[in-house]
Parts: structure tokens; C-alpha cells; sequence
């Protein structure tokens, strides 16, 4: 059980960091430029894509939410009985979280076409990897002059 609970969690772990909006309104319409620009959105299709979109990422950072407070528990250490009803509860809200993930592609698909739709995985990854580098390059401070 303590492996199957172990495996669950890094699986939970590594779903939550995937596709999650930014708090911050300024990156937040960095995100939103450069997925209408991957996906090459008209202004028509923005006005309908994106309202969609939101609500579809709403609810999946309402599930990573509770699943964070289920891993936190877990992680504090809890009873056997406890973590079996964790790891239950985990794998529903992880189910959940693959279905809203499925009707936010077959909705964006709706607006956009499966062709494009399927591009906003890759154009959310690409978005969160140029972020990352950016707060490294920042952090990393200016090249040293010669």
C-alpha cells in the first residue's frame, strides 16, 4: 500500500504543476498572447476560446487545490486507514481533473478545430518552459562585461 501511495503521489505531484494560469494579471496576459498567437486565434474565436478556456481552468485549480490538501496530509503522516481513503479520494480527483482536461480540449476544438486544439497543450508547455527560463535568466542577473 505505502508504494502504490508513494506512486500516487508523484503522479499527483507532477499533474498539478501542468497548465496552471498564473495569479499574477501581468503574466497571466503574457499566457493568453502567446497561446493566441501559437494557435493563431482570430479576434472572433479569442472572444469565444478564451471565456471557455477560463472556466475549464478554474475548475481544474479548484481539483489541484484539494488534491495539494490531500497531499499535504498524506505527507504529514497519517494512519494506514487514512491513507488508503487519501489515495482513493486522490484518484477521483485525478480522474476529475483528466476529464475537465478532455472537455476543455473537445470545447477549445469546438471553437478552433481539433487541429488547433490539440496545439494548446504543447503551446501551455512551451509558455511555462519561456517563463521559466526568463526568471532564471533574471535571477542569474546581467553577463558579467569583459
Amino acid at each position: 500500500m505505502n508504494f502504490r501511495l508513494t506512486a500516487l503521489l508523484l503522479v499527483a505531484l507532477t499533474g498539478t504543476a501542468l497548465a496552471q494560469p498564473s495569479n499574477n494579471p501581468r503574466v497571466e496576459s503574457l499566457r493568453i498572447a502567446f497561446i493566441t498567437e501559437r494557435l493563431d486565434l482570430s479576434p472572433k474565436e479569442s472572444e469565444v476560446f478564451w471565456p471557455a478556456i477560463r472556466v475549464h481552468h478554474r475548475e481544474l485549480e479548484s481539483l489541484r487545490k484539494r488534491i495539494d490538501e490531500l497531499l499535504d496530509e498524506a505527507t504529514a503522516g497519517v494512519t494506514e486507514k487514512r491513507a488508503e481513503e487519501i489515495f482513493l479520494a486522490l484518484h477521483g480527483l485525478q480522474q476529475a481533473e483528466l476529464e475537465r482536461r478532455e472537455l476543455l480540449l473537445k470545447d477549445a476544438a469546438e471553437v478552433v478545430g481539433y487541429a488547433r486544439a490539440l496545439r494548446l497543450p504543447a503551446a501551455e508547455r512551451q509558455f511555462r518552459v519561456r517563463m521559466a527560463e526568463e526568471i532564471r535568466d533574471r535571477k542569474a542577473g546581467p553577463p558579467p562585461r569583459h
